[in-house]
């Protein structure tokens, strides 16, 4: 089996973060609906943290070229894709949730350079 390639970072990237976010979502406005927006918000948080502190733990066993794949399409989706939850949750759960994933793929940029 090769090693792992770019495309094959900017894939998982794309996989690991659009369906969660998805899933995500689905959880949200379902908490949302039952019991408030405040509890919405702490469950974003909450599953948004565990599914970066999931991708960062992995990430150490990656190659160079996998990492970078990842971090330069994690970037492209974060500046591109647009948000709903400022619809769905107080602004304070929006940006610190948007804020995790910057600051998880500041990290793994430097995991990169720890790597070279």
């Amino acid at each position: 089996m090769a090693a792992p390639t770019l495309l094959d970072g900017i894939r998982r990237a794309v996989r690991e973060l659009t369906l969660p976010s998805a899933l995500i979502l689905g959880v949200v406005v379902a908490l949302k609906v039952t019991y408030g927006s405040l509890e919405a918000g702490f469950a974003y948080l909450g599953l948004m943290a565990l599914l970066l502190l999931g991708i960062y733990t992995s990430a150490k066993y990656w190659n160079v070229r996998y990492t970078a794949g990842f971090v330069v399409a994690g970037l492209v989706l974060w500046f591109g894709v647009p948000e709903f939850m400022p619809n769905l949750i107080p602004s304070t759960f929006v940006t610190v949730g948007h804020v995790l994933p910057l600051v998880i793929l500041v990290g793994l940029a430097l995991m990169i350079r720890d790597k070279l």
